[in-house]
């Protein structure tokens, strides 16, 4: 069927231009970053680093459900196997999962929450010999 052809061509090259269009942005952000360097300081440098390449994490999240993709396109091939149902499904809850993990991991104030909150456990149940 051509429609279902259509539909896995589609699912297979939309985001390899969509990632192609994320590198080439991220790299005239950067470029405009380095042409601003001389005007911001140390502390503003390293935060729009960090926001870029936390953008960047989060804009690449989706490539994680390739595996669904596959999936979805083999199944239209006529390969039919209950993993492969599963895996399409699964690899679709990743991305989800981990975004905020993410984020936690990139805003540094809910990073230094979590480190604190972390340590604070960590002491306040050890036990010293």
């Amino acid at each position: 069927d051509d429609r279902n052809k259509f539909v896995g061509i589609w699912c297979m090259n939309s985001p390899m231009v969509a990632y192609g269009f994320i590198f080439y942005f991220r790299q005239q952000v950067n470029r405009k970053m380095c042409e601003q360097t001389r005007t911001m300081s140390n502390r503003t440098r390293k935060m729009h680093d960090s926001l870029i390449r936390a953008l960047t994490y989060h804009a690449m999240l989706p490539s994680l459900s390739i595996l669904g993709i596959f999936g979805f396109v083999a199944q239209n091939l006529g390969l039919q196997h209950m993993v492969i149902e599963r895996a399409i499904f699964m690899s679709c809850t990743i991305p989800p999962a981990i975004n905020p993990l993410l984020t936690l991991y990139f805003v540094g104030p809910y990073r230094r929450y979590v480190q604190y909150m972390w340590l604070f456990r960590a002491k306040k149940y050890s036990i010293q010999i």
